[in-house]
């Protein structure tokens, strides 16, 4: 992931991790918490919806994170 900010700043992000599918009782809480974090980056409301059958909903357990950045 990249970032850029005003005049020259930038940061990039490396992370290794596990990738983990979630069912049953995890799903909603994740997705809610996405919703909440569109909707305040956003200024809008993220809508809910329903989840067909080839919907994967999946989390990444980070396990080494690491990065760069410039601030000018």
């Amino acid at each position: 992931m990249a970032f850029w900010g005003g005049r020259g700043s930038w940061g990039s992000v490396s992370a290794d991790g596990v990738y983990e599918e979630l069912s049953g009782a995890e799903i909603e809480p994740a997705l809610d918490l996405l919703r909440e974090r569109f909707e305040r980056s956003s200024g809008r409301a993220a809508a809910s919806r329903a989840l067909g059958p080839a919907v994967v909903v999946f989390r990444i357990r980070l396990a080494e994170p690491s990065g760069r950045a410039v601030s000018r």
